[in-house]
């Protein structure tokens, strides 16, 4: 195997999906090997083929587990775990202990705990998320009960909201270092701006208010969908949404409300991710506060954090975190309450005032550009990680 791909005092991600499944994940990946600091992903699924080298930015080893498809579904988490630790564990014997290694996500810190019990490897743990008991079953049950020994036991620990921190150091009773890293994109540099309105053939006075990503219970878009009724001149446009059932779900209501000339599924996200936002006038971004990763989402929010990117306000929730961003910066309005009246109350207001819409969107970029954005944010993790 080339030297690019050894693990040998390199810093090493743990991914048990693709990189670019967390943004912030393939981020830090791509500054650590800017900064020359010997960086290698493993990544790991049911991939065909057993082992798989990518050379490129950031160098990539994937292991793919085709066979455990084969077996009980019950028993493919548990094997694939085990299968995934014992992958790694002869890896690391035969092409050296890494410097450190940081693992993103649930399964990854599960796995680098015994890494470290069986063969005194080092590790970071990056935690995306923060669930309660309630919020998982089966054997991802068993895995959030040990994340309080997979944290206590790791170098440091990065997360990207600061009350979520809090709440982790409480819980678990976390002495050791912890870093809050909003999920920013990384600085953005040009990009071409899509028009959608020359693209989709819509009025030149339109107004363009746009979703991105799943649409979860959580996500508002019944609301949103309904309140754009009430405009005119209000047009929805959304991405993502891959679950057909989903897609036809809202085409109907749509229809339903008078409103399904006027919202447009766009299918998946252009390569320019950032241009395509950047011909909105707004975004949608509003979490209705149900579970703990909810109450405590703003800057963990790909979302928001993208709006932001592309200079375009937001119309976002109302709880303490996301308020305190749109205030503090002038960034965009919050919506009262999760109804639709009061989400109707909250467009009006940014649909009647241009000036204000312009206004907050240089600040957006502004913003952006000055401290919400992943290379400002990565700062003192990869100063910690220069120094070991």
């Amino acid at each position: 195997m080339k030297e690019v791909f050894r693990s040998k005092n390199k810093i090493v991600l743990l991914r048990l999906n693709r990189l670019e499944s967390i943004s912030s994940a393939l981020a830090s990946a791509e500054i650590l090997a800017e900064e020359s600091l010997g960086v290698l992903a493993l990544e790991f699924g049911f991939g065909n083929q057993a082992v798989e080298t990518l050379d490129g930015k950031v160098p990539r080893v994937r292991f793919g587990f085709r066979w455990i498809r084969r077996m009980p579904y019950f028993l493919r988490r548990p094997v694939f775990l085990l299968a995934t630790f014992a992958r790694l564990t002869h890896f690391f014997f035969r092409h050296g202990r890494p410097k450190i290694l940081i693992a993103e996500g649930l399964s990854e810190q599960t796995i680098a705990l015994f890494l470290r019990f069986t063969g005194g490897v080092p590790y970071a743990a990056h935690v995306h998320d923060i669930f309660d008991e309630k919020d998982y079953s089966g054997w991802n049950q068993l895995l959030l009960r040990l994340e309080g020994v997979c944290l206590r036991q790791s170098e440091f620990t990065i997360f990207p909201e600061s009350t979520r921190a809090g709440i982790y150091r409480e819980r678990y009773s976390l002495k050791l270092a912890q870093y809050v890293v909003f999920n920013c994109p990384r600085k953005k540099t040009k990009h071409q701006t899509v028009n959608w309105r020359d693209r989709l053939s819509l009025p030149a006075d339109s107004i363009l208010m746009g979703y991105w990503g799943e649409a979860g219970p959580n996500a508002g878009i019944d609301q949103a969908i309904r309140a754009v009724a009430r405009f005119p001149k209000l047009y929805f446009l959304l991405w993502g949404l891959s679950n057909r059932e989903v897609r036809e779900k809202y085409k109907q209501l749509a229809s339903g409300v008078g409103a399904g000339h006027r919202v447009f599924f766009m299918g998946d996200f252009p390569e320019e991710r950032l241009g395509a936002l950047e011909g909105l006038d707004f975004s949608y971004c509003v979490y209705e506060p149900t579970s703990l990763r909810y109450k405590h989402f703003a800057t963990a929010s790909n979302r928001f954090m993208e709006s932001l990117a592309a200079g375009v306000p937001v119309v976002t929730s109302s709880e303490s975190d996301f308020r305190k961003l749109v205030e503090e910066h002038d960034l965009g309005a919050c919506t009262p309450d999760f109804t639709v009246n009061g989400l109707v109350a909250t467009l009006r207001d940014l649909i009647q005032d241009p000036e204000r819409r312009r206004r907050q969107s240089a600040n957006a970029r502004r913003a952006h550009q000055s401290y919400f954005h992943y290379d400002a944010q990565f700062t003192p993790v990869l100063r910690d990680l220069s120094n070991r």
